[in-house]
């Protein structure tokens, strides 16, 4: 083989290298919060829950969509759909009447959502308000886009320490339309009228303290990301017995 046919080879080689390194190169990147609003174990808690999106490769481009996310829970900590009402509501119902589709106390927590329709301008980020209802086996995800009003329901898997949903996709530029770039969420305590907790934690805090939670985030373009938060915890206090040598 010639020098220049080698030196040819060796360049193609070279660019298809280059190219399998930028492939296997992440385009998502996620920042990720979770807590529960009390540090006692086997207590009604609310959440407080944070994700913001980015672009692995460029932090000011538009994020990969999502397109599903599964929720789990520190170990042993409980949703139990069963402690507070329910909403019954259909969906065409809660897209024409909002949360008062739905009995009040169905209200599980709110989140203010933005995401990004990749378009230039000042139109480019878009924010909903979001109402989480109460259902058997499920959490409906009620939006209300700001600037329009549009409502939109969707609906999640609701496990005993799960929580599943796929993301329907967004307005936006093409080929892959708009992506989650934000979400602040806050559950309060939901006591029902039982007294029972839709939302509890753990009965034990273990030695580090800390309970952890993770979320795996699944990309329409494949990529998997996994995050954990951690959340303090305070061992219970077991009661001294008093000794017969002191009564």
């Amino acid at each position: 083989m010639s020098k220049a046919g080698s030196a040819a080879l060796a360049a193609a080689a070279a660019a298809s290298i280059a190219c399998q390194s930028a492939a296997a190169q992440p385009t998502a990147d996620v920042q990720y919060r979770d807590a529960f609003t009390t540090k006692m174990p086997g207590a009604p808690s609310g959440r407080i829950f944070h994700d913001e999106f980015f672009n692995a490769r460029d932090r000011s481009a538009k994020p990969p969509p999502v397109q599903h996310i599964h929720v789990q829970l520190p170990h042993g900590a409980r949703f139990n759909w069963r402690a507070v009402p329910l909403c019954t509501a259909s969906d065409a119902e809660l897209m024409a009447e909002g949360e008062s589709a739905c009995p009040a106390r169905s209200n599980v927590g709110h989140e203010v959502y933005t995401f990004d329709t990749g378009s230039p301008g000042p139109n480019r980020f878009v924010t909903s308000d979001i109402t989480f209802l109460n259902n058997k086996d499920e959490l409906i995800i009620l939006t209300r886009e700001r600037q329009t009003g549009t409502r939109v329901a969707t609906r999640g898997k609701l496990g005993p320490e799960t929580f599943d949903f796929d993301l329907p996709p967004l307005p936006g530029t093409p080929p892959d339309g708009g992506a989650d770039k934000r979400e602040d969420a806050k559950y309060p305590v939901s006591i029902g009228p039982t007294g029972k907790s839709w939302l509890t934690t753990p009965r034990t805090c273990p030695r580090s303290r800390k309970w952890t939670f993770r979320v795996d985030y699944t990309f329409r373009n494949g990529e998997k990301v996994t995050r954990t938060s951690t959340s303090p915890c305070k061992p219970r206090r077991h009661k001294r017995h008093r000794s017969r040598h002191n009564l």
